[in-house]
């Protein structure tokens, strides 16, 4: 099987409020580009957009050094697409190097962050 050569920097869900209600998983692809998941009552939707250049420039600089301090998220394998009904549905992983480490993973920044806020900019399904 042939390896994709897009990855996703970050990974958003939450409850977004249009024509239904859908539960909103938001992909944040390393060229910009974005995936909307959306699960609601009967039909699951796809919706691709390229994200507004501005924030996704300050999204990559802020990912260029993860601070040390910022927990892993919950991602384990497998499992990347949260369950709506978890208590990390709406968890915000990013992925990027710590500062000082040198493996790469996704990591959680904090509410109020810089970092949250951007990928809720981006993903805008609040």
């Amino acid at each position: 099987m042939a390896r994709l050569g897009i990855g996703v920097i970050a990974r958003y869900g939450n409850w977004y409020h249009g024509d239904d209600d859908f539960f909103t998983h938001c992909l944040i692809l390393k060229n910009g580009e974005c995936w909307l998941l959306g699960q609601g009552l009967e039909q699951v939707t796809v919706r691709v957009f390229k994200a507004r250049h501005s924030k996704f420039k300050q999204l990559k600089t802020a990912l260029a050094s993860i601070p040390a301090g910022w927990p892993t998220a919950t991602y384990s394998g497998y499992n990347f697409i949260t369950d709506a009904e978890s208590s990390t549905a709406s968890e915000i992983a990013v992925y990027g190097k710590k500062t000082g480490g040198s493996l790469a993973g996704y990591f959680v920044p904090p509410a109020g962050s810089v970092v949250e806020g951007l990928v809720k900019a981006i993903a805008h399904i609040d």
